[in-house]
């Protein structure tokens, strides 16, 4: 994929498939909350792939028995995620999370107001800015054992995502208060949950590395500019990669879309091939 154009177009492709995700996860919301005791209308928590990761060790462990609030299909859509993972690394985390929709609009919204603009607020952070992504594999380690020796949902009380699913409950509890949080945040900082603290986020960065799809940067191409990373949302130091490795990019492609010379960034399907390498094997194959 290369060109200006094409990364205009898929950072529009990217808002559509945003809207409908979050549209289909607020009807259901909705609905759940209007007819609680219909059998035909699944709360939104069914679909949250984090279900099948907390579920997953009882149902092996069981032979298909899943702990209360997770349903099978809490573990089909952990395998769809797990797919997508492997093909796309972080597009779910950009393209379909609703709650990483909802922190990225919000942010958006801070920029329009002028709130903690071009990233000012990281580098206030400094050093706590490196270190506080490890308290999402901390939290994920807690909740796989917490989980599997209890039997129970253990995170359920402390996620803001599942008290979002349920805001019309009104529960004034540690979930609630961290979602109200995570909120005002989200105006000054990009995607702070998702960034610091997501479970979810870490099994993503870890399988992640395995994807077949990557932004990757030709160094001889490249001018150094740094467009593309003074305009990276996740305050990402582009221009100065040849592979975005970094577990903080949720494939938003604004570098794509920002960088003014054509193929200095670009998306490569292959673990291993770069530019250069491709751009050498290609001649001599022909010869």
């Amino acid at each position: 994929m290369t060109g200006n154009k094409s990364s205009v177009t898929l950072k529009w492709l990217r808002y559509l498939i945003q809207g409908a995700f979050l549209l289909f996860i607020v009807q259901l919301v909705v609905k759940h909350s209007l007819f609680p005791e219909d059998v035909f209308v699944p709360s939104a928590e069914a679909y949250c792939p984090l279900g099948g990761i907390e579920t997953l060790y009882r149902f092996l462990s069981t032979g298909g028995k899943t702990i209360p609030h997770t349903h099978l299909s809490n573990l089909v859509v952990l395998i769809a995620l797990l797919a997508t993972v492997l093909i796309a690394k972080t597009a779910f985390c950009g393209w379909i999370c609703p709650f990483g929709t909802i922190q990225e609009w919000l942010r958006n919204m801070g920029k329009k107001l002028n709130i903690a603009p071009n990233g000012s607020l990281y580098k206030k952070l400094g050093r706590w800015d490196k270190y506080l992504p490890l308290l999402k594999y901390v939290i994920l380690g807690w909740l796989l054992a917490g989980t599997a020796i209890t039997g129970q949902m253990v995170f359920r009380d402390y996620d803001p995502y599942a008290s979002l699913l349920k805001i019309a409950e009104l529960e004034m509890n540690a979930g609630f208060i961290i979602l109200v949080i995570v909120l005002i945040v989200s105006l000054v900082l990009e995607r702070p949950w998702c960034r610091y603290f997501c479970p979810l986020g870490a099994v993503v960065s870890i399988l992640g590395k395995l994807s077949i799809i990557n932004i990757k940067r030709d160094a001889g191409t490249c001018s150094e500019c740094s467009i593309c990373s003074k305009n990276c949302p996740a305050g990402i130091d582009v221009a100065r990669a040849d592979k975005i490795s970094s577990d903080r990019c949720f494939s938003c492609l604004t570098c794509l879309e920002k960088c003014p010379r054509p193929g200095a960034l670009d998306l490569y399907l292959g673990g291993t091939a770069t530019a250069k390498h491709l751009k050498e094997e290609i001649p001599h194959a022909r010869q």
